[in-house]
């Protein structure tokens, strides 16, 4: 029996609920924004940013990089 208090159950379903299409971009293999990217992942491993601060940076960057790329 399946018990809906259980985390995993709780869990399982907030996962069902996430948005299922994924929209592709031709700047997700871009080598700077995948820089970007590896820059907020090591500074919020080595505890230099909180994880909101991280993606807060690597959105204004990735959207400078985009501004830029699309001159």
């Amino acid at each position: 029996m399946i018990d809906a208090n259980d985390p995993v159950v709780a869990g399982l379903r907030q996962a069902q609920s996430l948005p299922t299409t994924v929209v592709a971009t031709p700047y997700i293999e871009d080598l700077q924004i995948v820089d970007q990217f590896t820059s907020a992942r090591e500074n919020m491993d080595h505890g230099k940013v909180a994880p909101g601060e991280a993606a807060a940076e690597f959105r204004r960057q990735t959207e400078r990089i985009i501004r830029r790329l699309n001159r």
